[in-house]
């Protein structure tokens, strides 16, 4: 069975929008590149056809990837205040559950997967607390560092 997603996301409202396909984490890195896996072509600000569709995660079908992230950096304020409003969900595969996930004036529900929390900069593991600001108040790192690697450890 395929992830989908159903949204209202409007593309021209994001300067970046992605997705990537999890397959492995570093946590010397932060942002993307600390997700290691291939883009999604689909979820992407650079599909003019993003907002007429529910999106279908089947790009990769053999499934080395254990999670999917959902990033999009709003052009508003960017990059002075736009990072409260900065939108950041993370899939990960369940086969028949479903799910929803709010934030703003964004709404997205997903099938055969769930929405997996993005951690507080409170709740990483000492270790990575000494790291410099870029990456802990990196939503995607701190993702990447507590659910994403659970994730990749669990499949």
């Amino acid at each position: 069975m395929h992830i989908q997603l159903r949204h209202n996301l409007a593309r021209e409202k994001y300067k970046w929008l992605w997705a990537k396909y999890v397959e492995n984490i570093n946590d010397q890195k932060h942002c993307t590149k600390c997700l290691r896996g291939r883009y999604s072509k689909k979820f992407s600000g650079h599909n003019d056809r993003l907002a007429d569709m529910d999106v279908i995660f089947d790009e990769f079908d053999s499934r080395p990837w254990k999670a999917i992230y959902l990033c999009g950096v709003i052009k508003k304020g960017y990059p002075k205040s736009n990072y409260p409003h900065n939108l950041h969900a993370a899939l990960y595969p369940k086969d028949g559950a479903t799910d929803t996930f709010e934030f703003e004036d964004t709404k997205m529900e997903v099938s055969n997967a769930l929405f997996m929390p993005i951690p507080g900069e409170g709740e990483l593991p000492d270790k990575y607390k000494a790291f410099p600001p870029e990456y802990t108040t990196c939503r995607i790192f701190r993702w990447a560092v507590l659910e994403g690697e659970k994730a990749v450890a669990e499949l």
